[in-house]
């Protein structure tokens, strides 16, 4: 039996891969242990002026063209859809409705956060395009645990929780009983995507207030800078803060070196304000390896931790400095880096989230009932 994925792939002249395409490639690798998978990947506009639209145009054709094509294979049962909603609904539909036509499952998965909120400020046309999509799919996949009750509120779909995982070289790489003590070198860290929506120049903020406190504090931060203009406004907070000798900068890709010049740091401080911040893959890779988070309730940053006492409500360094102090003031540091090692273990590892999802595809395809 075959399945026909649609989805965001990583582009073969960009070193960079996105957050959506690493979920992506994990979603293939454990389809294929099961299934032969054709892939229909999602269609780009370019960054040239007139030509733009018209590029685009006919990429769309193309591809509702290439899937009708794939589709008439009868060894292809299933249509998996990595769906982005929003702006990208209106493809969506016309994706999903040419795969009822060959009267092939659905699988409609709906990746990264926003999806409430598109949904109750958008249009009658949008809301309707959404809803029908709902129901023409035979499972919808959701990555955070707040769109299932969001979605069966809408329409009487068969939905299942589906987050963002790690594979196990991470957990393999943890660091257990460490004594954190207030006169050590508390060592911070963030990796993922150098951009203003992350809230980078907070975090070398709350390097200076712990420096401020007398805590002897370094910062490694880990990817790469999308912007020129932002990326000098992060030098230059550097600068302003006086803490250039403490704060290390590196575009680090692979998945290997970067376990091995993470795993011993601390804190993994995330005050993401991204709009569409979903289930962030850096977060769950930091708790695994026992990094302990202090995040933004962004996203689903929250049902991710599981513990509010990680979790800042307000984007102040202040916050952030406050919530690190406290746990090692009250020597916490060793208690929630076991639960976020345990949390991972339990929730968000390959083989029980890669299980879930084959079970769903039984049921849908077979009939047979998903273990609880």
């Amino acid at each position: 039996m075959n399945v026909l994925f649609y989805g965001n792939m990583p582009q073969e002249k960009d070193g960079h891969i996105t957050g959506a395409q690493i979920g992506n490639v994990k979603t293939l690798e454990i389809l294929k242990k099961k299934y032969k998978v054709r892939i229909l990947k999602r269609i780009y506009r370019i960054k040239f002026p007139f030509v733009d639209y018209f590029h685009y145009i006919c990429g769309l054709f193309v591809l509702f063209v290439k899937e009708v094509f794939l589709l008439s294979d009868k060894d292809i049962k299933v249509f998996h859809v990595s769906g982005f909603y929003m702006q990208q609904i209106y493809i969506e539909f016309v994706l999903v409705h040419f795969a009822k036509i060959f009267n092939k499952k659905v699988v409609y998965e709906m990746r990264a956060g926003g999806a409430i909120d598109a949904y109750n400020k958008g249009s009658s046309l949008y809301k309707y395009l959404f809803r029908e999509v709902l129901k023409k799919s035979s499972c919808v996949l959701v990555q955070g645990f707040v769109y299932k009750k969001f979605i069966e509120s809408i329409e009487s779909v068969y939905c299942i929780y589906y987050p963002n995982f790690i594979r196990r070289m991470w957990l393999e790489k943890a660091v257990h009983n460490v004594d954190l003590k207030e006169d050590d070198v508390i060592k911070l860290v963030y990796w993922g995507r150098i951009s203003e929506d992350k809230n980078i120049d907070l975090i070398i903020k709350v390097v200076a207030y712990l420096q401020a406190k007398k805590y002897n504090v370094t910062l490694d931060l880990y990817g790469r800078i999308y912007c020129e203009k932002y990326g000098a406004y992060i030098y230059d907070t550097i600068l302003s803060e006086n803490v250039l000798n403490c704060v290390l900068h590196e575009a680090i890709y692979e998945e290997e070196k970067l376990i091995n010049s993470v795993f011993d740091k601390h804190f993994y401080v995330f005050p993401s304000n991204n709009k569409r911040e979903g289930h962030s893959n850096s977060l769950t890779e930091a708790m695994a390896l026992g990094i302990v988070p202090v995040c933004s309730d962004d996203g689903f940053n929250a049902s991710v931790v599981g513990n509010r006492d990680l979790i800042a409500t307000n984007y102040t360094f202040s916050e952030y400095g406050e919530i690190i102090i406290k746990i090692i003031k009250e020597n916490k540091y060793e208690y929630y880096r076991a639960y976020i090692i345990n949390r991972v273990k339990n929730n968000f590892v390959e083989n029980i989230v890669g299980d879930n999802l084959l079970c769903a595809y039984k049921k849908i395809i077979y009939g047979e009932e998903v273990a609880p």
